[in-house]
């Protein structure tokens, strides 16, 4: 797959998805596209998004606007097994000069932990195969979790800054766009914990080695990815615009 040209790289791993609309309107490459576009088998659906009527906009929300995508039982996602997810908590005791052994400490321990379960509870997309030390009844300021994607599955998140800029690069290294769905997704729940200051940074590690670090936006919101080749992409996502966000 490496080895064949972008473009064909993009139909094979799309073949087996179908984007399904989300309020009568489809956000597909920074574009609407309305229900009537939207042929019903899912190659058609995808060549509908790259040739429809397509009306740019910049005046989405993105707390109210949603991307969904169905990832077919034949779909292969194997490059999200055994995911690493690594979050800190919020540190504020520290600032408060208190421990991190006290009650401040734990409230902020459990804070994550209730961010956690509220994302990954019940999510028919993202499996949680150990939960590390999420659940301790004592405070940690790190912990991780390990991870696998499931299929069939739908995919449906916030359009969050910096997300599509993320799935570009993800498929510049032609990650499978199963992969990226799955990783685009869970970023975008986690910067919507950040923004509630239910967590601090989180990094996502895949078994290649590609590393993903997100800071949270009240500090130098970045998204870097490490990659496997030692290659590194890394966005300002709050400033970078149409590259940060659809």
């Amino acid at each position: 797959m490496r080895d064949q040209a972008p473009l064909d790289q993009v139909k094979r791993a799309l073949a087996g998805f179908m984007v399904l609309p989300n309020d009568q309107q489809l956000l597909a490459r920074r574009s609407i596209v309305a229900r009537r576009n939207i042929a019903h088998p899912a190659v058609a659906d995808i060549e509908a998004v790259d040739n429809g009527e397509a009306q740019r906009t910049r005046a989405l929300n993105y707390t109210s606007t949603h991307w969904r995508m169905y990832l077919g039982a034949n779909s292969q996602i194997s490059g999200m097994a055994s995911c690493r997810l690594g979050i800190r908590r919020r540190l504020d005791n520290r600032f408060e000069g208190k421990s991190d052994d006290s009650p401040r400490a734990l409230e902020l321990h459990n804070r994550r932990k209730n961010a956690l379960h509220a994302i990954l509870d019940g999510n028919s997309a993202i499996r949680v195969e150990h939960w590390g030390a999420t659940d301790d009844s004592r405070p940690h300021e790190y912990v991780e979790l390990l991870l696998s994607a499931a299929t069939p599955a739908v995919f449906e998140y916030a359009i969050v800054p910096g997300v599509t800029w993320l799935g570009l690069k993800l498929a510049e290294k032609a990650f499978d766009t199963g992969v990226s769905e799955a990783i685009k997704s869970l970023v975008a729940r986690l910067i919507t914990k950040q923004e509630t200051k239910q967590i601090l940074d989180f990094m996502i590690q895949l078994p290649d080695g590609t590393r993903i670090t997100v800071d949270p936006p009240d500090r130098s919101a970045t998204i870097e990815i490490h990659f496997a080749d030692g290659s590194l992409q890394s966005v300002e996502y709050l400033r970078a615009g149409d590259q940060g966000r659809v």
